[in-house]
């Protein structure tokens, strides 16, 4: 599976996967989840 920096990603693309945080047990986000520009930015803003 291709796996992309999330800075790159446009909005609107869809999770195939589960995003999780390495090192931590909980889901960020799960498959299937649309990404938009607010999502992104907390994304880059914390890390994701």
């Amino acid at each position: 599976m291709l796996s992309k920096a999330i800075k790159t990603l446009p909005p609107g693309k869809t999770l195939a996967r589960p995003l999780r945080r390495i090192g931590r047990r909980g889901m960020l986000l799960s498959a299937g989840t649309i990404l938009d520009d607010r999502t992104l930015h907390r994304l880059v803003a914390i890390g994701g």
